[in-house]
């Protein structure tokens, strides 16, 4: 069986043992996959439990939004799974720890007389970065933090200035012990693939990873994509997914073949009339966006219209009295096209331009 793909479940144990591009131990762990149910939060919920068990180290849950503590159930969410199966009688709940700012998780174990409650970790909100850092020696006990999602479905769930949020809360954590920096490793779990979020722009792993890359060593840093075999045809084999067609559709947002090489280079063969709706200025040489209505594609190629369309430059430096494309609506609206498979380029040289523009 190849690396990064599963029978059964998901299993981190290789994962944690691998080190990073340096020959080191990684401090950030991404792991995604292709579809639902892989047990990827089943593997790091048990990856947190079995620690505190043999160690009574403390764990964190890493949420994003303050009002995710109001409910005080974010933490037995995330690991319930897990703790029934493996562990069935232990039950978590939250407890406001410092309003806004996190929630104390505690572990009853055991029913009746018999039952005990142990604290044993705690909810952080990414939005409560700043607040963090004044309570910081308050998580001395906890040894590593989990993000499960941290790829939301649509991208305007994240927050502003998320990956710096996280460094802070890390920072912060990471303090104290008789230690002015800890080892505090972050694992971060996601289904859905898409090269463009937050972390791994900040990474600079956006044009280095493809669809088919099982397994990335970056400086600090391990990314896993996995692949439980056999898991699509299962899911297609439902009756839910054969009422509505949905088996084809197990990821919403997976992009990663946006950076595979050649992939959106095409030629618009039979595509019928183009139209041209602006211009692209790089270091002198302009490019044409056409809009191919028959087929719905927009095609990038080195033959500008020189007249009758908007010419955007790609950098600040390119031309003083053309308009920075990254401030004008046409960015927007030619980034959307590219993450949905509706551009194409006509050749790699292009489609390297545009994932620059885009990162």
């Amino acid at each position: 069986m190849g690396r990064g793909i599963y029978t059964g479940f998901y299993d981190n144990t290789k994962l944690l043992a691998a080190t990073d591009a340096n020959g080191q131990k990684p401090e950030v762990y991404f792991v995604c996959s292709r579809g639902r149910s892989a047990g990827k939060t089943y593997q790091f919920s048990k990856t947190l439990w079995e620690r505190y068990e043999e160690t009574g180290d403390k764990f964190i849950i890493l949420t994003r939004r303050i009002q995710d503590l109001q409910g005080g159930s974010i933490a037995y969410g995330v690991m319930k799974g897990f703790l029934d199966y493996a562990r069935p009688g232990v039950v978590l709940s939250e407890k406001t720890g410092m309003r806004g700012v996190f929630n104390n998780v505690f572990a009853t174990i055991g029913t009746g007389d018999e039952a005990e409650t142990h604290h044993v970790g705690y909810v952080i909100p990414l939005a409560a970065d700043s607040k963090i850092k004044n309570v910081s020696s308050m998580f001395v006990d906890a040894w590593a933090m989990f993000m499960d999602e941290f790829q939301p479905m649509h991208s305007n769930e994240y927050l502003t200035d998320e990956v710096q949020r996280l460094d802070t809360i890390h920072t912060s954590v990471a303090r104290g012990g008789g230690q002015s920096i800890r080892y505090v490793p972050v694992f971060m779990c996601s289904n859905a693939i898409n090269i463009f979020n937050p972390y791994f722009v900040a990474c600079g792993i956006v044009k280095d990873i493809q669809s088919n890359t099982r397994i990335y060593r970056g400086d600090g840093f391990i990314y896993e994509r996995c692949m439980v075999k056999g898991l699509d045809e299962k899911r297609a084999e439902t009756g839910f997914a054969r009422t509505f067609k949905t088996a084809e559709n197990t990821v919403e947002d997976d992009n990663s073949w946006l950076a595979d090489d050649g992939s959106c280079v095409e030629k618009p063969d039979g595509w019928g009339r183009g139209l041209c709706i602006g211009n692209l200025l790089r270091g002198g040489e302009k490019f044409g966006v056409k809009y191919y209505d028959m087929v719905g594609l927009y095609y990038i190629d080195r033959k500008p219209q020189l007249a009758g369309v908007p010419t955007y430059a790609l950098t600040l430096g390119d031309n003083l009295n053309v308009p920075f494309i990254r401030q004008s609506p046409f960015m927007k609206k030619i980034k959307t096209m590219f993450m949905t498979g509706r551009v194409r380029c006509k050749d790699s040289g292009v489609q390297s331009m545009i994932l620059d523009l885009f990162v």
